[in-house]
C-alpha cells in the first residue's frame, strides 16, 4: 500500500511538472539595412516553469558557425544571471543578481577578468529579456496608452547598467494586422547622442515581437576590427500557426 501511494505521488509530481514546464522557440534573421543581404540567423529557447524562465539565444552566420551565444535565468520577472559568449571578439561575460547587488564579470580573449558592481535595480533588463518585459501586463497597457516605460539595461561590456526608456511612436495596420511600433532610447541626453534609436514593431492582437531596427549582438568585421552592427532582425514563430510572417 505504501509503495503504491509512493508511485502515485511520483506520477502526479511528474505529470504536474509536465504541465508547468513549456518550452517556446523564437527564429529569426539578421540582415543588413541597406541591402538586405542575411549576415545572421538567429534562434532562442525558453523555458517556462510557472513565473520562473531560462533562456538560450543564439546568433549563427548562414553557414551555421555560431557567433553570438546568450543565456539567462529568470525569476519573477527579475533576472537572476545572464552569460554572454561573444565568439567574434573570444570575450566572456557574466551579470550576476546576488546579495542586493548586479555584479558584472568579463573575461577577454586572453584571459584577462574584469569586475564591477553596481545597487541592484528591479527594473533590470538584459537583451533577451527585453520584449518579455515590454509585454508585462502594466508595461503594455502604459505603452498602448502612449505612456513612457523605463527600464536600466545591463550593458556587459560597459559593466554597468544603463537608463532606457519606450514609447510607442506609431501605430498602423499591414496585411489585415494591427502594428505598433516601440522606440527604445537612453534617458541620458548625452547617451543619446552615441546610440541611435532602436525600434520594435509589435503585433498588437496577438502581442508578438515582428522585427527590431538597431542594434544586434553580434559584431561586424572591417579590417582588422569587429564593430558595432545595426541591423534589422525579424522574428518567426515554428510553434505558432501562421506566424512566419514579420512585418515588413
Amino acid at each position: 500500500m505504501l509503495k503504491k501511494s509512493v508511485f502515485t505521488i511520483l506520477a502526479i509530481m511528474l505529470f504536474s511538472g509536465s504541465i508547468l514546464a513549456e518550452t517556446k522557440v523564437t527564429m529569426g534573421e539578421v540582415r543588413d539595412m541597406a541591402t538586405d543581404k542575411l549576415l545572421f540567423n538567429f534562434k532562442s529557447e525558453t523555458k517556462f516553469e510557472g513565473d520562473n524562465w531560462t533562456f538560450t539565444s543564439t546568433y549563427t552566420y548562414p553557414d551555421g558557425t555560431p557567433a553570438v551565444i546568450e543565456s539567462g535565468e529568470v525569476k519573477g520577472n527579475m533576472v537572476q544571471s545572464y552569460k554572454v559568449d561573444q565568439k567574434q571578439t573570444g570575450e566572456k561575460a557574466q551579470i550576476l543578481v546576488k546579495d542586493g547587488k548586479i555584479l558584472f564579470s568579463v573575461t577577454d580573449k586572453d584571459g584577462k577578468t574584469k569586475t564591477d558592481k553596481e545597487d541592484m535595480d528591479p527594473r533590470l533588463i538584459v537583451g533577451p529579456t527585453l520584449s518579455k518585459n515590454l509585454m508585462l501586463n502594466a508595461n503594455w497597457e502604459k505603452l498602448l496608452k502612449g505612456d513612457k516605460v523605463k527600464f536600466r539595461f545591463g550593458v556587459w561590456h560597459r559593466k554597468e547598467t544603463v537608463g532606457f526608456r519606450f514609447f510607442k511612436n506609431r501605430d498602423y495596420e499591414e496585411n489585415g494586422k494591427k502594428l505598433m511600433n516601440v522606440v527604445m532610447n537612453p534617458t541620458s541626453w548625452l547617451i543619446r547622442q552615441l546610440v541611435d534609436d532602436l525600434t520594435i514593431t509589435y503585433d498588437v492582437e496577438k502581442k508578438r515581437m515582428l522585427r527590431i531596427k538597431g542594434r544586434v549582438a553580434p559584431k561586424i568585421k572591417k579590417g582588422d576590427e569587429w564593430k558595432d552592427l545595426d541591423a534589422v532582425t525579424t522574428y518567426s514563430y515554428p510553434d505558432e500557426a501562421g506566424s512566419n510572417q514579420a512585418a515588413n
